[in-house]
């Protein structure tokens, strides 16, 4: 059996993981999609209906380029990818957003994991142990 060259790929990869839902969930939040989707599609365009930065937006426009939930043409021109079309606009039969919102929330409570695993006890009190569990 030959060796395998050890890669930092999965590692590196698990401490950015966080950063691809937080992004996903601001995206969400400020409408991103559903703005592009209704046919907003410059940075100046998509900041304004979304009361926002043009700065701001722009990194996060780039960012949801980068994960690959929107395209970037040449012109500066945003346009979404199928699955963000189909799962991430709101009032889409198979809208998905609100999850990015709750999963948000859900990292918040796993900061608190090791202190949880140091003490035994759960984030929030519980009434039944089986609740817990």
């Amino acid at each position: 059996m030959k060796n395998k060259k050890l890669s930092s790929e999965k590692i590196l990869d698990m401490n950015w993981t966080y950063a691809k839902t937080i992004v996903l969930a601001s995206a969400v939040e400020l409408e991103i999609f559903t703005h592009i989707a209704h046919g907003k599609k410059t940075v100046n365009q998509i900041s304004k209906a979304a009361k926002s930065s043009r700065r701001g937006i722009e990194m996060l426009l780039n960012a949801l380029v980068g994960l690959g939930l929107a395209v970037k043409n040449k012109a500066g021109i945003f346009t979404l990818r199928p699955e963000s079309a189909e799962f991430l606009v709101r009032g889409k039969p198979r809208y998905l957003g609100d999850m990015s919102l709750h999963s948000l929330e859900l990292n918040k409570i796993w900061l608190h994991l090791t202190q949880c695993v140091r003490s035994g006890k759960p984030y929030a009190a519980v009434e039944q142990k089986d609740a817990a569990e």
